[in-house]
């Protein structure tokens, strides 16, 4: 037919190779970010441990002053120690808010990962669309080129049996025509006859 595929085929492997390499750089962006989550989540975890360590230290101070201050009788010593507890608490209080600031600032900071490694996987998907779509085009108008040689082919060689066959058929209209004329006559000379 004189339709050569192979461009066909060059333009798939080119669609192809064109949308691998970008799902490659994607995903390699992606697994970047997901290394940088994992590395959060490791120092969210020590900063967890170390929040823990430090509370659990300040509250087992605070249990042990309010213990001496309970036990001591010397007025003097109660308010060294009530004020070495009331250090203590706003110490602890500190921790709380540290660690809070630090679970905010993780719980964003894992969000905003989150959002690019969506985007880069959104990204992904339009460009299989896209390729998708150019490839089903393409092909389309392949079909379309291949239709349109055929279907002139077929034509081609069935003009001669296409003109016979019109021949023939003009051929009977004419007999037909010349029939009907002569029994018009016939009708015409029985008409006068009576």
């Amino acid at each position: 037919l004189g339709v050569d595929s192979s461009l066909l085929l060059e333009r798939a492997m080119k669609e192809s190779e064109k949308y691998l390499n970008v799902k490659r750089n994607f995903s390699e962006r992606i697994r970047a970010k997901e290394q940088e989550k994992i590395n959060y989540q490791k120092n969210f975890d020590e900063v967890t441990k170390d929040f823990e360590r430090k509370a659990q230290a300040s509250r087992e101070i605070i249990n042990s002053v309010s213990d001496q201050i309970n036990q001591t009788t010397v007025k003097i010593e109660a308010n060294y120690l009530k004020k070495k507890l009331n250090e203590e608490q706003a110490r602890y209080q500190q921790y709380e808010k540290d660690y809070d600031l630090a679970s905010s600032r993780f719980q964003k900071e894992q969000q905003d990962i989150q959002y690019e490694i969506d985007k880069f996987n959104d990204e992904i998907k339009r460009r299989k669309e896209q390729a998708t779509e150019n490839m089903l085009a393409e092909g389309k108008t392949y079909v379309n080129k291949i239709y349109g040689q055929v279907t002139e082919t077929v034509l081609k060689q069935n003009q001669p049996i296409i003109d016979e066959t019109q021949a023939k058929i003009d051929d009977l209209n004419e007999q037909i025509n010349k029939l009907n004329a002569t029994i018009q006559e016939k009708d015409n000379v029985i008409a006068e006859k009576e």
